[in-house]
């Protein structure tokens, strides 16, 4: 089951943002702060208009979710929304969980009236799976991102 996040959730959450550190080949040199993680989620569980935190509930435990967030463009008046994590634990995978987070992100995007609603495939975790189910699901390749 795909639900809100509550702030119950934080420290699960925290936990499963500690795994995809540990198994992302791209986040491996970035320090891992959980206190730092914990408010973000606390943050965009809070923003009730520009944030979107979905906890992924299986025999009631959290095993995955999204967070995302929507503001005004950069040059725009316009509303973009962008990712910042989705992540499944490892055993959970491979069945429509994740079509189910990514359709209420874009669903949560469109009904927002956001003109894009964008998600990087960054982590390094299965990254051409995560691409190919996003293009089934209408997204488009929309950029690159380069790393230094």
């Amino acid at each position: 089951m795909i639900r809100l996040a509550a702030l119950d959730d934080i420290p699960r959450m925290v936990e499963l943002g500690a795994l995809m550190h540990a198994e992302s080949p791209e986040f491996k040199g970035m320090r891992f702060d959980s206190d730092k993680l914990a408010a973000t989620i606390a943050t965009v569980i809070s923003n009730t208009g520009g944030g979107f935190a979905r906890a992924l509930e299986l025999q009631g435990r959290v095993v995955g979710g999204m967070l995302a967030m929507a503001t005004p463009h950069y040059f725009s008046p316009d509303f973009v929304t962008c990712d910042l994590a989705m992540f499944i634990a490892p055993e959970h995978r491979g069945g429509m969980a994740a079509v189910r987070l990514l359709a209420a992100y874009r669903d949560w995007g469109k009904k927002l009236g956001a003109a894009k609603v964008q998600l990087g495939v960054m982590a390094g975790i299965d990254s051409w799976m995560v691409e190919a189910l996003c293009e089934r699901l209408g997204a488009r390749r929309a950029g690159v991102v380069m790393e230094f």
